[in-house]
């Protein structure tokens, strides 16, 4: 596990928003939880939004309701990622 970025967004007690750059496998509702500890106020995540997981990020993403609407070889095109890079992570 490992947290390359931390990034305060809001902070108005008793809420706070965050974003976080982190590895494959790390917790992030742990994260919070481990934090209120420190703190001795306890946390817990109101809502989780995962904006990227290699190499799928919303970047990419189409809506759902244009999924319904578009042709399929237009949703790939905007949306669909090389098997080559869709695997690159993976080892051989």
């Amino acid at each position: 596990m490992r947290v390359a970025r931390w990034e305060w967004l809001d902070f108005a007690l008793p809420e706070a928003r965050f974003r976080v750059t982190c590895s494959a496998g790390t917790y992030v509702r742990t994260l919070a939880h481990d934090l209120g500890q420190a703190l001795g106020v306890g946390a817990a995540l109101a809502a989780l939004r995962r904006t990227r997981s290699e190499p799928y990020g919303l970047d990419r993403a189409v809506p759902l309701a244009d999924l319904d609407r578009l042709p399929a070889d237009e949703a790939l095109a905007r949306a669909g990622v090389p098997l080559e890079e869709a695997l690159a992570m993976l080892r051989r």
